[in-house]
């Protein structure tokens, strides 16, 4: 309502202004040239405590309106909490980890005058929780299993069901938690399969040889992702015929295996698609253009086009709000984007072809924090050299999880 007044004022001030100035009528001159705040919002506003004195951070963002077009200093405050990783109009915020409300204010100043808005943040601390799916090798063989995200109960829940020593692949989660779709090594290729979270009841969901009469000579399906409403699952069909070279094409099925469309169709390769929130458009890696970047194209398959956020994209993940995509950047490290292309910022700084390197980033499902794969120098023989890690979303806060690989963050579970 302040901001509203303050426009009603100024609209107001310039009309009597400009009627008692005849000559000046057709180029009125405002009569306060301050800088309006828009909007200030803090994505995500809620927090979850995942583990004890943890929290997840949140993006402070501020619009503000100025008619001078003048440079604007925008200075961040919070009683309580830390205040990090400053660009311009947007700032990460950690709160304390204690359940409660928490306010940050910014005040923007051209100098001359200022504006003044804040944002409220709350944590909770629920029965609400969350689980991270993930692959590891033990005893020879690749198993998926599942982690809550501070370490604590991890639990094999496949158990040699392919015939292959790397036989299950590439978790992903329903939008309630309930099933994990996966790609599972039979005789002529990887299929897409389903399972309940704690691995029982394994179904078929898509056979490779459904291809077969395409005219294609040896495919595999990998990368699945589920739709957020449910409806859909998006996956990489891997090409390798005779003679040529190999192709991925990204394809979309209803969740239970039937209505197969395919969407991208190059002489390239098209992997790695991740659904955005609203479920109205698919983000993906390609080398169409000669390197591997980000693309994002509508869910039909139409419209796509490439991000341009930075030389190399891989493993793209959409954050749960929509505003952002993580991915797997060039020297390996990880980076954050916003949805749009714009404000590309790496969340770790190896620039070097030394370890560690850094893969597969998922977000945790109110978006604050972020677990990949890591490479690294380690000295146990559980990790051997390849981790599960989490960190705030702004980079901050690395901390070892498990050993593993490809991890895959649940929604909210109750």
């Amino acid at each position: 309502m302040r901001k509203i007044s303050v426009f009603v004022l100024l609209s107001f001030l310039s009309f009597i202004f400009c009627t008692k100035n005849p000559a000046n009528e057709s180029n009125p001159t405002p009569v306060n040239n301050a800088p309006v705040i828009l909007s200030m919002t803090a994505v995500p506003a809620v927090l979850n405590i995942y583990m004890e004195d943890q929290v997840g951070s949140t993006f402070i963002n501020v619009i503000v309106t100025d008619i001078d077009d003048t440079s604007l200093t925008y200075t961040f405050s919070a009683d309580l909490g830390k205040l990090s990783s400053q660009n311009g109009s947007e700032i990460m915020y950690t709160p304390q980890a204690e359940q409660g409300d928490y306010v940050v204010s910014c005040n923007v100043s051209d100098g001359k005058a200022s504006d003044v808005d804040s944002v409220s943040v709350k944590v909770l601390n629920t029965e609400y929780h969350s689980k991270i799916a993930f692959e590891l090798v033990m005893n020879g063989r690749r198993e998926i299993y599942t982690i809550n995200p501070d370490g604590s109960d991890k639990t094999k829940i496949t158990n040699n069901w392919g015939i292959y020593s790397d036989p299950e692949w590439e978790p992903d989660w329903s939008p309630d938690g309930s099933k994990i779709v996966f790609s599972l090594f039979n005789y002529g290729g990887y299929d897409l399969y389903v399972m309940n979270s704690d691995g029982s009841n394994p179904t078929m969901l898509l056979d490779n040889e459904f291809f077969k009469p395409l005219g294609y000579h040896y495919c595999d399906l990998q990368y699945p992702s589920w739709s957020p409403d449910g409806t859909k699952i998006a996956f990489t069909l891997y090409r390798s015929e005779p003679g040529q070279l190999t192709y991925n094409y990204i394809y979309v099925m209803d969740s239970d295996g039937s209505n197969i469309i395919r969407l991208t169709d190059t002489n390239k390769s098209d992997k790695y698609p991740t659904w955005s929130p609203d479920v109205s458009k698919i983000a993906f890696s390609s080398n169409r253009d000669g390197n591997w970047q980000i693309f994002v194209m509508n869910s039909d398959g139409s419209n796509q086009t490439k991000l341009n956020a930075t030389s190399r994209g891989y493993y793209p993940s959409w954050s749960p709000v929509g505003n952002k995509i993580v991915f797997h950047a060039e020297f390996s490290n990880i980076c954050i984007v916003n949805s749009d292309g714009t404000n590309a910022k790496f969340l770790t700084n190896n620039f070097t072809k030394d370890l560690p390197k850094h893969y597969h980033p998922t977000w945790s499902p109110d978006g604050s924090m972020i677990a990949f794969e890591s490479h690294r120098f380690e000295s146990t023989m559980e990790r051997k050299n390849i981790g599960i890690y989490i960190m705030n979303a702004d980079g901050s806060n690395h901390r070892f999880i498990t050993g593993g690989r490809r991890p895959s963050w649940s929604p909210f579970i109750h």
